[in-house]
């Protein structure tokens, strides 16, 4: 069949028609797979976890391999405790000494209140005698030493002359060297007698102005005071230890797959330093984009209806939870023309538990004028309209 000139004069006229048609389809159909049909789009996205430990310590142990899914508190790695808990049992053997001190001491004031000055009294009586028999003892072998001298001195002049065995002089000689160190030892052993005399004064003064100074039960709680602290001293120190036993195990921190491990057993780690990485399963926030022509209309806590671009086009609401203070680049798959970046706001969506994304799905977002409140915040709103009311 043979088309005549006229007909094809209004088909060439057609074509130019024809290609600005397909233009148009091409470039709202771009519009639409890029920027997205809602007031705003965006990505779901996944977050990772760097496990740490807390302090330092030694690796002993991975309890999971790379691509594994783990849960939350899930144990991952574990450090060597050995030495951590030999501490806790030095520890905890030193606060049930110093707990039983207390109770010692205790138990002793209670008893001992009505006769404490008695008893100091005939401690200071009792080292007087000891120090004036100590003083009586050193002055008897000085005296007899002084003898032991003479009586060596002529024993020598009989040996010299031949009067007399040298047997004799030399029982003389072992009993001076007896005598001699007992009288150098005396003065030492007086100063010590001295000390603990003085020593007896000051706290039978000390009981005298506690007593005259203040009521039985402060002076009861004084001195106690001092034990009380080394008991706290002691509690504070087992929990430090205690926490650092729990540090040494290791914990994932949500649910999540294994992404990589960065260290192997009997590696040396520093507090921060990265064991391995995790990252989340389900994405529990988006990261969102409106474009920069509709200004600041995105606000903290309002509502937002997103949608999948899957075949489902299934639909979710989230809650706006923070704001991007400037005006950023887009990425390039929202882009309205492949080659001209398109600008926008950033800002941040939380995602309810029951929605499931796939981790960088791009989603299409519509706002809402209204604001829903976070099951995060109705909490803590509970907690604190309960403290308000005790």
């Amino acid at each position: 069949m043979r088309i005549s000139i006229p007909a094809r004069r209004q088909l060439w006229f057609l074509f130019p028609l024809a290609i600005w048609s397909c233009a148009v389809g091409v470039s709202y159909w771009i519009h639409r797979g890029s920027a997205g049909s809602g007031d705003a789009v965006g990505i779901a996205q996944v977050k990772e976890h760097r496990i740490s430990p807390a302090s330092l310590g030694r690796l002993a142990s991975l309890e999971v391999v790379e691509g594994q899914i783990v849960t939350q508190g899930q144990v991952v790695a574990r450090l060597e405790t050995e030495l951590v808990e030999r501490e806790i049992s030095i520890a905890d053997a030193r606060l049930r000494q110093v707990v039983s001190d207390v109770r010692a001491t205790a138990v002793s004031l209670d008893v001992s209140t009505l006769q404490s000055g008695r008893a100091f009294q005939s401690e200071i009586e009792a080292t007087e005698i000891e120090l004036k028999a100590a003083q009586s003892d050193s002055a008897r072998d000085g005296a007899e030493l002084e003898k032991l001298l003479e009586a060596m001195r002529v024993q020598r002049d009989l040996v010299r002359r031949g009067l007399a065995k040298a047997d004799g002089l030399r029982e003389l000689e072992l009993r001076r060297a007896a005598v001699f160190e007992s009288v150098r030892a005396w003065p030492s052993r007086i100063h010590a007698i001295e000390a603990r005399l003085q020593s007896a004064r000051a706290r039978l003064a000390d009981w005298r102005r506690t007593q005259t100074g203040s009521s039985e039960g402060a002076s009861r709680k004084t001195q106690l005071q001092p034990l009380f602290e080394k008991v706290r001293e002691q509690k504070e120190q087992l929990k430090l230890l205690e926490s650092h036993l729990q540090s040494a195990t290791l914990q994932a921190t949500s649910d999540a797959y294994v992404s990589s491990i960065l260290a192997r057993p009997g590696d040396i780690l520093k507090p921060g330093d990265p064991v391995m990485t995790l990252v989340e399963i389900q994405p529990r926030q988006v990261i969102a984009y409106l474009e920069e022509r509709r200004g600041d209309s995105a606000k903290p806590g309002t509502a937002v209806v997103g949608r999948r671009r899957n075949g489902s086009r299934e639909q979710f609401e989230g809650r706006i939870v923070s704001v991007s203070g400037a005006v950023t680049q887009l990425p390039a798959r929202f882009w309205q023309n492949p080659h001209i970046p398109a600008w926008g706001r950033e800002f941040y969506i939380e995602l309810p538990e029951h929605v499931r994304l796939d981790p960088g799905e791009a989603l299409d977002l519509a706002l809402t004028q209204r604001e829903v409140i976070s099951q995060n915040q109705l909490a803590a709103d509970a907690k604190l309209r309960g403290v308000i009311r005790r």
